[in-house]
């Protein structure tokens, strides 16, 4: 923000940081349990629904009916659908990965959606790349960081470098997941990746732009206490530990993450 380095605390951010406690705040009201609440697939306790992945229809309409409600409770976008949508993904991308490849992502995957409910986490959802030269793919870029990529294996986890743009939210942020922005051929299998970090974990830097209706000073209005904010991310040699590594080389499943996770959230823009 403005070249400085600031902290959560920075009133530019308090606009986005409010629609988050809408999103919460409504979650614990009994009004809405059943809508903005659903009972976990994996331990039957009761959890807020952006954090348990729709297991039929009724889940399906459920989660269009809760964001119609918190869009029209935060006067616009809830923000939260990106990380949501992306966990959805992660549930089925990385079990048909293992299917193929005989891998682990999809237990791996499933005892972190499990530390993720039982700490009512948020998450942004980060897939979009810089992109470098669009006339080129990931592999062909002559800056490699044009790409979220992998630069080391290590036993316990991976390096990687690279940045996402526009990811909404990641200021106040419990959780990024990065996920494929696209397709990938076998030389891009370096960009084949999918993780999950905390947002405030060594190496991440934000370049963050927060926007919100003016404050209005004569006549109280609470949509003006409303806001956003969207983030470049630059991932300087990061390092993730191995149980929160979800994809790493599987280029051929960089076209179904991405469009498992861009058909969930059109399904979310349904709501809006």
């Amino acid at each position: 923000i403005g070249g400085e380095s600031v902290g959560r605390e920075d009133p530019r951010i308090r606009p986005g940081i409010n629609v988050m406690s809408t999103t919460f705040g409504l979650a614990q009201d009994p009004k809405w349990e059943g809508l903005l609440s659903t009972k976990s697939s994996l331990t039957g306790k009761e959890v807020n629904r952006f954090t348990q992945p729709p297991q039929s229809p009724h889940d399906l309409i459920q989660k269009q009916k809760m964001v119609r409600l918190l869009c029209q409770r935060v006067g616009g976008c809830i923000q939260r659908c990106m990380g949501y949508d992306a966990l959805i993904a992660l549930s089925i991308a990385t079990k048909e990965i293992d299917e193929k490849y005989r891998t682990e992502y999809h237990e791996r995957f499933m005892k972190y959606l499990e530390y993720y409910q039982e700490r009512d986490l948020a998450a942004a959802g980060a897939q979009t790349d810089m992109k470098g030269d669009r006339l080129k793919r990931p592999s062909e870029q002559p800056d490699p960081d044009a790409y979220v990529h992998l630069v080391e294996v290590k036993d316990d986890g991976i390096v990687v470098k690279g940045a996402k743009i526009s990811i909404t939210m990641v200021a106040y942020a419990d959780e990024i997941i990065v996920i494929p922005t696209r397709a990938l051929r076998e030389a891009d299998k370096d960009y084949a990746i999918a993780f999950a970090i905390p947002a405030d974990w060594e190496g991440v830097h934000l370049i963050t732009r927060p926007a919100a209706v003016r404050a209005r000073e004569e006549i109280k209005c609470p949509f003006a206490e409303m806001g956003v904010s969207d983030s470049m991310v630059i991932f300087d040699s990061v390092f993730v530990p191995k149980e929160r590594v979800f994809m790493c080389g599987e280029w051929d499943f960089g076209r179904r993450l991405a469009l498992l996770f861009a058909n969930s959230h059109r399904h979310s823009y349904s709501g809006c």
